[in-house]
This record gives structure tokens, C-alpha cells and sequence, in this order.
């Protein structure tokens, strides 16, 4: 006579049986010599084609059955043509599959592979949209250190929307003078150049990611995701008008964020003298041509 815990035991065993099968193809033959101990759910296993349930997994349904309907409420919501194909799923997989159709019809959520077998982050889930916002806090502007030098360079144009320290925004400077080599750097304008300023000189040219950046570090490119930050901003809550709004931006997000890393990756193949020629359409300089020094040509071809 076995008790409930070495059911439970056997049953879970035979579970995690079924599943390695299920992924590593048929079981091979066993050999006559082998002597194989069989217990009756292991045996049913073997003639089930997705093996026993959990019930790990069916407890679980009992004790969030409010959260799983609440999820279930947002497949009818935003994926109802999915709705059976998700509710056949494992527990355990739902919202994985969730998220896969919801990014292909909306916008990128965070990952939330493991959520399921947290109850409180199943009930975050539910609750507020799990979507990046990427606005720039106080900390992000100060581990400016840490950035891509393409992005280094950028930053040290645009005036600091972090009004009271200015240590930071001559640190950033110096760091760009650093990296290029030069004492160019100069000619930046104390403050720096507002995002005004930047649209005027750089839109329509191949170096406009400079000011779409700028927007993006003062918060006003108009989008939600860049605009907020998870210093200032709590997630909102569930809603189709939101998520409605929220998928019309991100096109718009996508070319901003494309326009800004063409620019830092330009700035990047040859650092001073693609700095050198951003700052010359800055100031309105025009050269004929960027001459190399001599001494810097290479002795042989």
C-alpha cells in the first residue's frame, strides 16, 4: 500500500519520463536480460502519448485558479484565435506561447520564461504590461563610462537634461576628447547643444540620429518605451486602448533606435574624423576635403 507522498513521488517520475521520451524520440527495446521494475502510472505512461499529467501542475491550477483565468482573460483579449491552442498548452508553457504571438501581432515584452513558476510574478503579469521602458534615469546619464564610445561621442554634444550637475556633463566631454584624440571637443558649447539645435543642423542628413538621440535623452521623441523610465514610472495595467497605442509607436521606435546606432556605428569606423566632420556641420564649417597628414600615410600600398 503506498501512501499519498510516494504516489505523488511516482506519479511526478513518471511524468519526467514522459517528457524525455517525448523529446528524445521512442524508447528503445529492452533487452530480455534487463529486469525492469514497472509501477502501474509508469505503465500507463508508456501507452499515453503525452504521458501522465503532472500533479505538480494540476495543484498549481487550484491554487492560482484566479490568476490562471485572469491570464487566460488576456488570451481571449489580445490573441482569441489562439485561445484553445494555448489553453491545450502545459501549464508551464502558456504564457511562453502567450508572449511568442503577442510580439508577432504587437511589440517586444520582457522576458518572462520563467514567470510561470513564480505566483508573484504570474500576478505581475496579469496585473501591468510587461513592456521595456528604456527612458534615461540619473544613473543611467552618470555610468556614461561604461557606453560604447560611439555613444560617448553623441552624448557630448547634447546638452544634459540633468540640469544640476555639471560634473558629469565635463566628464562626459573630456571622455570624448579622450577618444578622439583631439582637443576638438573645445568648441561644444559649455551646455552643450539642445535637441532644437541638433534637428536643425543634422535632419536629412546622415548624421540625424544625433538629434533623434537627443529627444531620446530628454524624454520627447513621442514614444512611451523611450520617453519613461522605471526610476519616474510604475507599468500600467492591462488595457487595449494602451497596448493599441503601444503597438502603433513601436515602428517609430525601431527607426529611432536604427537612425541612433547608424550614427554611432559611423562614428565608431574612424572616431576623429567622423567626429571632426559631425562637428564641422555643426558649426557650419565647410572643408573641400579631410586631408591625411603625411606622416600618417601608409609607407607602402
Amino acid at each position: 500500500m503506498y501512501d499519498l507522498r510516494v504516489l505523488q513521488q511516482m506519479n511526478e517520475e513518471a511524468h519526467r519520463r514522459a517528457v524525455e521520451r517525448s523529446e528524445n524520440g521512442p524508447p528503445k527495446p529492452v533487452e530480455k536480460t534487463q529486469t525492469v521494475q514497472v509501477y502501474p502510472l509508469a505503465e500507463i505512461t508508456r501507452l499515453l502519448i503525452t504521458g501522465p499529467p503532472s500533479l505538480a501542475y494540476i495543484v498549481s491550477l487550484f491554487e492560482n485558479s484566479e490568476l490562471v483565468a485572469a491570464f487566460m482573460g488576456l488570451v481571449s483579449t489580445y490573441l482569441p484565435e489562439r485561445e484553445d491552442e494555448i489553453r491545450a498548452a502545459d501549464v508551464d508553457r502558456r504564457i511562453t506561447i502567450f508572449c511568442e504571438y503577442f510580439e508577432q501581432r504587437y511589440f517586444p515584452i520582457r522576458d518572462t520564461s520563467e514567470m510561470w513558476d513564480d505566483e508573484d510574478a504570474l500576478e505581475t503579469f496579469v496585473n501591468e504590461i510587461p513592456v521595456d521602458l528604456m527612458g534615461w534615469t540619473y544613473s543611467d546619464y552618470h555610468d556614461f563610462q561604461d557606453f560604447r564610445t560611439g555613444y560617448v561621442l553623441v552624448l557630448a554634444l547634447v546638452e544634459s537634461p540633468f540640469y544640476e550637475d555639471e560634473g558629469a556633463r565635463v566628464a562626459i566631454v573630456t571622455g570624448a576628447g579622450e577618444i578622439v584624440e583631439s582637443d576638438a571637443t573645445s568648441v561644444i558649447p559649455r551646455d552643450g547643444w539642445s535637441p532644437e539645435f541638433l534637428h536643425e543642423r543634422t535632419d536629412n542628413t546622415k548624421f540625424k540620429g544625433v538629434a533623434l538621440f537627443a529627444d531620446w535623452l530628454h524624454s520627447q521623441t513621442g514614444c512611451m518605451v523611450l520617453d519613461a523610465n522605471f526610476e519616474d514610472y510604475s507599468l500600467e495595467a492591462w488595457r487595449p486602448d494602451l497596448v493599441s497605442e503601444l503597438a502603433e509607436e513601436w515602428p517609430r521606435v525601431i527607426e529611432i533606435q536604427d537612425e541612433v546606432f547608424n550614427v554611432v556605428a559611423y562614428l565608431e569606423e574612424n572616431p576623429r574624423k567622423h567626429f571632426l566632420e559631425l562637428l564641422d556641420m555643426l558649426l557650419d564649417i565647410e572643408r573641400e576635403e579631410y586631408v591625411i597628414p603625411k606622416e600618417q600615410l601608409p609607407l607602402f600600398e
